[in-house]
């Protein structure tokens, strides 16, 4: 029983993993969605930027 008990936990460890992954992804994408909008809009407010 005890020996079942170390592949369930490193499968639900790897899991786990995943699903931080996944969800750090998503937070990343989402930030580099509204750096890019919010650049769109400084960059095109202003023409001087050079």
């Amino acid at each position: 029983m005890k020996l079942l008990l170390i592949p369930v936990a490193i499968f639900a460890f790897v899991l786990f993993l995943l699903l931080l992954g996944a969800i750090g992804l998503a937070i990343s994408f989402a930030i580099l969605y509204v750096l890019s909008r919010a650049w769109r809009l400084v960059s095109g407010g202003r023409r001087h930027s050079h």
